[in-house]
């Protein structure tokens, strides 16, 4: 595993994670309240990113080489 500084080039996998992540959660939603819109990627990201700004400094990814 390899553990690096965030940077804006890692944007586009951090938000394809986020949205994996989201599409197991519905996948596994017996009631069906969560739900994933057209936007869903942007949103989200924008949202986690406003989060994590205000609560830490320095942001970190961590990744296993395939």
């Amino acid at each position: 595993m390899n553990v690096v500084e965030y940077d804006k080039k890692y944007e586009k996998d951090v938000k394809l994670l986020l949205k994996e992540l989201q599409e197991y959660i519905v996948s596994i939603d017996p009631y069906h309240f969560n739900i994933i819109d057209d936007n869903y990627e942007d949103k989200i990201f924008i949202k986690d990113m406003e989060e994590v700004n205000k609560n830490i400094y320095q942001k970190y990814l961590i990744y296993k080489l395939k």
